[in-house]
């Protein structure tokens, strides 16, 4: 009994009924003002990136321009994800699932070693003694690219990497 008198209160101070609680009045038109986009809504309008992911050379150029510490933890972070293909005529590229395009493990190398030049005269903080691990991660790239070599050269075959490796499958020829 509390409850329907509640209601009625309720009804009273809001001026509805209870026939049409919940529904929406659409026999009224209702008009919003509509403003000039600012220049820069327009810009972002015109301008929308076309790519979310940049292309993996313009990736690697990027990360050659940072600073030591970010060079270090960007290709610390992009090792992972790199999957090698070796072409018929021996030349090393090499993609990452998160870009497009290729490129070859020479310039990817180029960038790295810059960085270790750059660690050594700079003598930056102990916790970019993480550069010292990733040698391991370079050279095993080579290492593995040659593998893809010479099986690709006896087999023609696609080979996929051992599963403790934890990469993603390498293409061959």
């Amino acid at each position: 009994m509390n409850d329907d008198m509640e209601d009625e209160d309720d009804d009273e101070e809001d001026n509805t009924d209870n026939n049409t609680e919940g529904f929406a009045n659409l026999s009224r038109p209702t008009t919003l003002p509509i403003e000039a986009a600012t220049e820069k809504e327009q810009n972002l309008l015109i301008n929308v990136p076309t790519d979310p992911h940049p292309s993996f050379k313009d990736h690697i150029d990027e990360i050659s321009s940072l600073t030591l510490d970010e060079t270090i933890q960007a290709i610390s972070n992009l090792i992972p994800g790199l999957i090698i293909t070796v072409t018929s005529n021996g030349e090393y590229l090499v993609t990452h699932h998160n870009h497009k395009g290729t490129v070859g493990l020479e310039r990817l190398c180029e960038v790295y070693d810059n960085c270790a030049k750059r660690w050594l005269q700079e003598h930056t903080s102990p916790q970019n003694l993480l550069q010292g691990s990733l040698d391991t991660l370079v050279l095993s790239l080579y290492r593995f690219g040659d593998l893809v070599l010479n099986v690709g050269l006896a087999s023609s075959e696609t080979m996929e990497l051992p599963d403790d490796c934890g990469h993603q499958a390498a293409r061959v020829i």
